[in-house]
C-alpha cells in the first residue's frame, strides 16, 4: 500500500503544481508584463473504438458479434532550465462478445509513471522514477469449460522504484539504465508473487536488480506517430528470469475525430508463463484531446 501511495502522491503533486497559478512579477507602466513560458505541457487524449457485426439468414455463416475497446492517455511534463519532469497515467480497457458466449476482457491496463531527471548538461542524466502496473477489473480463464477467475485489482500489482544515470534527446528519444526494486503484491492469488521454495506462501515479491528503459517516437508524415517503449528488469540471477516489455503503436489520424491505430506488445515474465506473451490489434475509432 505504501508502494501505491508513494505512485499518487507523485501524480496528484504534478496535477497541483501545473493547477497552480505561477507568480507574476511586479510591472511598471513603461514596460508592459512579458508572457511567461508555460512550465508544464499537458495532454489528456480519450479514445473509443466500437467494432460490430450481426446475421440474419446469411448462407455463408456467421456469429453475431459486439467487440469495444475504450482508452485514456495523460502526460504532464515539468521542465525547466536544471530539471525534467514527466508524469503519465494511462487507463485501457475493452471486451468483446460473441452470439451464445459470455462477454470477455479483451484489455484492461493501469499504468502510472513519475521521472524526474536533473539536467547537468552532459551526456548522462541522473533520474529518479517510480511506477506501478495493475488492472481494474477481475480476470478469467476458461478450464475444462468452466471460467475461473485468476486475478483482480492490485492482485497482482506491480511496482518497482529506481535511481540512475539517463539520455535525452528531446522529447523523440529517452533511455535510462540504473539499480531498482521490483515489488509484486497480491491479496487472493498469491501465486504470482510466492517463492515455490519455501513452504510458507508469500503474497509479497521484493526483486532488487537493475532496470533499463527506451522510449522512441517518430512522426511518419504528417498524420502518423510510431510509437516503441522497451522496458527490461533484471534481479541479475539468470538470464531467463529477466522481465521483457515491449509495447510498439502506431496512430493514424484519419481526420480531426476518427483514428486508425495498430498495436504489438510482446511480454515475457518467467512467474506468469515459461514462452513470451504476444498481443496484437487493430483498431478504428474516435479520439479527442482533453488537454
Amino acid at each position: 500500500m505504501k508502494r501505491i501511495l508513494a505512485v499518487l502522491t507523485l501524480i496528484l503533486a504534478a496535477t497541483a503544481s501545473f493547477a497552480a497559478p505561477a507568480p507574476k512579477k511586479a510591472t511598471t507602466a513603461a514596460t508592459p508584463e512579458a508572457t511567461p513560458a508555460p512550465v508544464w505541457k499537458k495532454q489528456v487524449i480519450a479514445d473509443f473504438q466500437l467494432t460490430q457485426s450481426s446475421f440474419d439468414n446469411w448462407v455463408q455463416g456467421g456469429d453475431d458479434s459486439l467487440a469495444w475497446q475504450a482508452g485514456l492517455k495523460s502526460r504532464f511534463t515539468r521542465e525547466v532550465e536544471r530539471s525534467v519532469w514527466v508524469n503519465t497515467l494511462d487507463f485501457a480497457y475493452g471486451r468483446t462478445r460473441l452470439e451464445g458466449q459470455e462477454s470477455q476482457k479483451t484489455v484492461d491496463e493501469v499504468k502510472a509513471e513519475s521521472v524526474y531527471t536533473l539536467k547537468l548538461g552532459g551526456w548522462l542524466d541522473p533520474f529518479a522514477a517510480v511506477s506501478g502496473r495493475t488492472q481494474m477489473t477481475a480476470g478469467y480463464l476458461t478450464v475444462a469449460g468452466a471460467r475461473v477467475k485468476t486475478s483482480g485489482f492490485l492482485d497482482p500489482g506491480y511496482f518497482m522504484e529506481s535511481v540512475g544515470v539517463g539520455y535525452r534527446k528531446g522529447d523523440a528519444f529517452t533511455s535510462r539504465l540504473g539499480a531498482a526494486l521490483r515489488e509484486t503484491v497480491t491479496r487472493d492469488f498469491p501465486g504470482y508473487a510466492d517463492d515455490p521454495k519455501t513452504l510458507e506462501i508469500e503474497k509479497t515479491k521484493v526483486e532488487a536488480g537493475a532496470t533499463w528503459v527506451t522510449e522512441y517516437k517518430q512522426k511518419l508524415g504528417t498524420a502518423s506517430l510510431f510509437t516503441s517503449k522497451l522496458d527490461l528488469f533484471s534481479n541479475l540471477k539468470a538470464a531467463d528470469q529477466m522481465v521483457v516489455r515491449w509495447d510498439n503503436v502506431l496512430s493514424t489520424k484519419i481526420t480531426k475525430l476518427f483514428t486508425f491505430g495498430a498495436e504489438v506488445d510482446l511480454f515475457y515474465d518467467r512467474n506468469l508463463s515459461r514462452g513470451r506473451q504476444l498481443k496484437q490489434f487493430l483498431s478504428a475509432g474516435f479520439t479527442y484531446s482533453l488537454l
